[in-house]
């Protein structure tokens, strides 16, 4: 009960941060609007300034308390952990082994405030098919991490036990978002995930061809939206002015990475290099603190890698986010990678930097075969 209390609690705050980012769109958008008048036509912005402020501040009561809230729950569920370790250290067997261990990392995780995500003994199984066996990891805030391995490794899985598409067969995966919480995301469903800040793409191009690039990226800010379904309906005021911030952030998204002459164009017959900066730049349309790129280079040539590769570089300064990703292309990865972590056949054999991981003979094997 009191995890899915945690977890009511937690979408009702991303909900209120939702509205109070509306709102202080409202009053830059109303000044902006008011600066482009002539003087004598400018409506009084302190007033307008003064009225939205007050609505901000009632949010931010109602954001502290539901904070609270969750701060109390969380005392309360480390209380029990911590009583239910106790119990499980008298006992022998593996598998209470293994939630102590698991416990362990989390509380580890509390004190490292450098790290952003947390991968503690996850597994994976289908059937008698142990695609994630026993793997933890973390990776750091404002990195660039690689997971690399063979072909059936297990990389793809573990982002989609990240992102929930798969629920893992044992362990966890824990986040800490921009306010420094930490969240088990194996108590959130798929759909709840980009509201921590977490955005991905995947190893196919997913655009919707039918609608034109800037399209594509409002798309990707449908989760910014906070109108309801009467509101969207009717096509009230709110909403227009709600399409309005979300299309100026897709425009700024489309200036950085270099897209405006291909806004007003449909993905169908667009350069595949183009097509992949397209994705990247809707994963940016939500204001993410960590984007998971699954084989980002995969179809491109030389020069396009190239030009991926500082593209990418240049997201996670200009953007300030973390960057997970997963290639096969050795020349991106050990290019710009902070820290790999490298995987066969589901477990973790080696992680460090770029220059130990070329030199491990471990992965060196996994990639070429022992004697």
């Amino acid at each position: 009960m009191s995890k899915l209390k945690l977890t009511y609690l937690v979408k009702k705050k991303f909900h209120l941060k939702k509205q109070k980012s509306y709102a202080e769109t409202l009053v830059n958008q109303f000044i902006e609007t008011q600066n482009k008048k002539p003087e004598e036509k400018r409506k009084s912005v302190e007033f307008y300034e003064a009225k939205v402020i007050k609505h901000i501040t009632k949010i931010d009561d109602k954001i502290q308390k539901v904070s609270a809230e969750i701060e109390t729950l969380n005392i309360d569920l480390i209380a029990k952990n911590h009583a239910e370790i106790e119990h499980l250290t008298k006992s022998n067997h593996a598998d209470q082994k293994k939630k102590i261990e698991i416990f362990e990392d989390f509380q580890e995780f509390q004190k490292e405030s450098d790290s952003i995500l947390k991968i503690s003994h996850l597994s994976m199984h289908f059937g008698g098919l142990k695609a994630v066996n026993d793997l933890s990891f973390d990776v750091k805030k404002g990195e660039i991490f690689g997971l690399i391995g063979p072909n059936g490794a297990g990389k793809t899985t573990v982002f989609n036990c990240i992102t929930q598409f798969y629920k893992p067969t044992h362990g966890e995966v824990y986040f800490q978002d921009k306010e420094n919480n930490i969240h088990s995301l194996s108590n959130y469903k798929v759909h709840d995930i980009i509201d921590f800040g977490i955005a991905r793409t995947f190893q196919n191009v997913e655009l919707v061809w039918e609608l034109s690039v800037l399209d594509n990226l409002l798309v990707g800010g449908h989760s910014l939206y906070t109108s309801n379904f009467f509101t969207q309906l009717f096509h009230l005021p709110k909403l227009r002015r709600e399409e309005n911030a979300v299309k100026k952030r897709a425009l700024e998204v489309i200036t950085k990475l270099g897209l405006t002459n291909y806004q007003n164009a449909y993905p169908v017959g667009l350069p595949y290099g183009i097509l992949k900066r397209i994705e990247l730049a809707r994963t940016l349309m939500t204001n993410p603190s960590l984007i998971i790129l699954d084989e980002p280079a995969a179809g491109l040539n030389d020069t396009e890698t190239n030009e991926l590769a500082e593209l990418i570089k240049v997201i996670q300064k200009e953007f300030n986010v973390t960057i997970f990703l997963v290639e096969h292309d050795m020349n991106l990865v050990m290019g710009i990678c902070d820290r790999i972590c490298a995987i066969s056949f589901g477990q973790k054999i080696c992680l460090g930097t770029p220059e130990e991981i070329q030199n491990d003979k471990r992965v060196q094997e996994a990639y070429l075969g022992g004697d």
